[in-house]
């Protein structure tokens, strides 16, 4: 689960899940949609979706499982912020 800082700076930020938005991809969200909530000018939408609710619930134990099956060392980093582009993240 993400933190309230974690999802403060994801809006200030292009993430992973923005890309397929921005290049128009997604059918949840527009790019114009998505410029306006980074900006402010629209309220940003945090309301999940029954299998992004899942997929949070379930992403530790599915990692353990993958743990256990591939017997390999999975890291859990923070937030990666680009150390040139900060608004990468």
């Amino acid at each position: 689960m993400l933190t309230e800082q974690q999802k403060i700076n994801r809006r200030k930020a292009i993430g992973g899940s923005d890309v397929p938005i921005i290049m128009g991809y997604s059918s949840f969200k527009t790019p114009a949609q998505l410029w306006m909530e980074k900006r402010g000018q629209l309220e940003f939408d945090d309301i999940q979706s029954p299998q992004a609710y899942w997929g949070t619930m379930l992403e530790d134990l599915v990692r353990q499982e993958f743990i256990k099956r591939n017997n390999v060392y999975v890291e859990q980093p923070d937030t990666v912020i680009h150390p040139k582009y900060n608004f990468l993240q």
